[in-house]
């Protein structure tokens, strides 16, 4: 049996309420990238061309001269993006280049500085070398000598460092050959000023060598013995071997 709705019956249907805008969760707008602005720019003026070639057919000089002035239009964002990267590019290089100039001229410096300190070894070392050769030479003379006499008691005595004719008894029983025997020609450096040009026991018997090998016979000759005075360093001795060698170095 139908049942026929009567007119006083009310019927409930569900309502569909279409949501607003403002009920839709918002969601941040990402900026686009400047490579997707760029090819979006080319496909909107490809799609634009296209479709003006297709309409002015006829008129292919009027779609051309209109293509080019939106490629000009469009393409200007593009060229100032350019512009600005190499701005900043030319101005990064810049700084670079101002860096790299301060740290090479921080190693010239240094390199520089390192030179003149080798250099100042290599004359220290020069210099320790000749001392070590006259302390040797100073010894062996000695040893000829008296081989019982020994280096501290001719420090003692003062053989080097006083004038001649007389006679020094050491301790012991060992005497030692009379200063009339040791020759000798002293050199005065109390004039000359202080500094590192002052010429010291190894400059002079430096130079005096090359003066005496310059003379004829006297190609491999060499220094008896150099001493400074113990009372005043800047009188310097050159000690000679016998009368010839004496009146040769004067």
């Amino acid at each position: 049996m139908d049942l026929e709705p009567d007119s006083t019956s009310i019927t409930v249907a569900r309502e569909v309420v279409a949501a607003s805008d403002e009920d839709l969760p918002s969601r941040r707008v990402r900026k686009p990238s400047a490579k997707a602005r760029l090819n979006q720019t080319f496909q909107e003026i490809t799609e634009d061309v296209i479709e003006r070639a297709t309409e002015t057919a006829g008129g292919g000089r009027q779609a051309t001269t209109r293509a080019a002035t939106l490629v000009k239009e469009r393409g200007k964002p593009m060229e100032d993006d350019t512009k600005g990267l190499l701005l900043t590019m030319a101005k990064q290089t810049k700084e670079l280049h101002a860096a790299v100039k301060i740290m090479f001229d921080a190693w010239k410096k240094s390199e520089t500085w390192n030179k003149n300190i080798e250099a100042e070894l290599r004359v220290a070392t020069a210099e320790l070398q000749t001392i070590k050769s006259e302390l040797q030479a100073v010894k062996g003379e000695l040893q000829a000598m008296n081989p019982s006499v020994s280096y501290a008691d001719v420090a003692r005595s003062g053989l080097v460092g006083q004038g001649r004719d007389s006679r020094v008894a050491t301790s012991g029983t060992a005497t030692l050959p009379s200063r009339s025997e040791t020759l000798f020609c002293t050199i005065d450096t109390s004039r000359v000023e202080g500094g590192s040009d002052k010429p010291n026991a190894g400059r002079i018997r430096a130079a005096v060598e090359k003066e005496m090998r310059a003379m004829d016979g006297q190609a491999s000759w060499r220094c008896r013995a150099i001493t400074v005075d113990p009372r005043n360093a800047d009188r310097i001795r050159i000690i000679c071997r016998d009368d010839a060698e004496h009146k040769l170095i004067k």
